[in-house]
C-alpha cells in the first residue's frame, strides 16, 4: 500500500515538474512589429523607397532559442530593393531572404536560433527596403507564421503589428480660364463654357 501511494506521489510530482516550465514559458507574450519611421501606418509617394524595421519585443525579460517570421508583401504594390535585407540581433544562427510560395506570393523569411534575451524595449531583428511601385491605394506588409520558442521547443504566445502603406493621392484640377482686368480677377476651375 505504501509503495502505491509513493508511486502515485512520484508520478504526480513528475507531472507537475513537466507542467511548470511550460506554464512559465507561455505567460510572456511576444510582439512581432513591422514599422517604418517608427509608425505602423505611413503615407508615401509612388516611386519612393521605404525602410521596414522588424522588431521583436517581450512583455518581460525572457530567453528564446528560436524565432521565425514570414513577412508577406504585395509584389504588385512593392518591389524589394536588391541587397537591402540586413540583420541586427546577435543570434548564433540567422537566415533571412526572399522566398516565393507556390501561388506566387513573395515573402521575406527571417529565422533565428540560439539563446537570446528579449524584453519590453525590444530588439531590432532585421530591416529591408521596398520601393513603392503602385500609383494609388494602400497595402499591408504582414507578419505571418510567427513563432518564438523557449528551451524545450515550448512556444510563447504572440501578437503582430503589421505595416500599412498608403500612396499619397494627388488630384489635379485643370485651370481652364483666367480673366484679368484692373477691377476684377477671376479664376475658372474645371471645364470652360466655350
Amino acid at each position: 500500500m505504501k509503495k502505491r501511494i509513493l508511486s502515485l506521489l512520484l508520478v504526480f510530482a513528475i507531472v507537475l515538474s513537466l507542467g511548470i516550465p511550460a506554464y512559465a514559458a507561455n505567460d510572456t507574450k511576444y510582439t512581432f512589429d513591422l514599422s517604418s519611421n517608427g509608425e505602423n501606418s505611413i503615407m508615401v509617394e509612388s516611386g519612393s523607397e521605404i525602410t521596414v524595421i522588424y522588431k521583436l519585443t517581450a512583455a518581460e525579460e525572457t530567453k528564446t532559442i528560436s524565432t521565425q517570421n514570414e513577412i508577406y508583401y504585395d509584389d504588385t504594390f512593392f518591389e524589394l530593393v536588391e541587397g537591402s535585407i540586413t540583420k541586427f540581433a546577435g543570434f548564433e544562427g540567422f537566415d533571412a531572404g526572399l522566398h516565393e510560395k507556390l501561388a506566387g506570393a513573395k515573402y521575406i523569411y527571417v529565422s533565428s536560433s540560439g539563446d537570446k534575451y528579449f524584453d519590453s524595449d525590444g530588439s531590432q531583428i532585421a530591416s529591408f527596403k521596398l520601393k513603392v511601385t503602385a500609383t494609388s491605394g494602400s497595402s499591408t506588409i504582414q507578419n505571418t507564421s510567427v513563432s518564438a520558442k523557449a528551451l524545450g521547443d515550448i512556444p510563447y504566445p504572440t501578437e503582430s503589428h503589421d505595416l500599412t502603406v498608403t500612396v499619397a493621392g494627388t488630384s489635379v484640377i485643370p485651370v481652364t480660364g483666367v480673366n484679368l482686368n484692373k477691377s476684377n480677377i477671376s479664376l475658372n476651375i474645371g471645364n470652360s463654357e466655350d
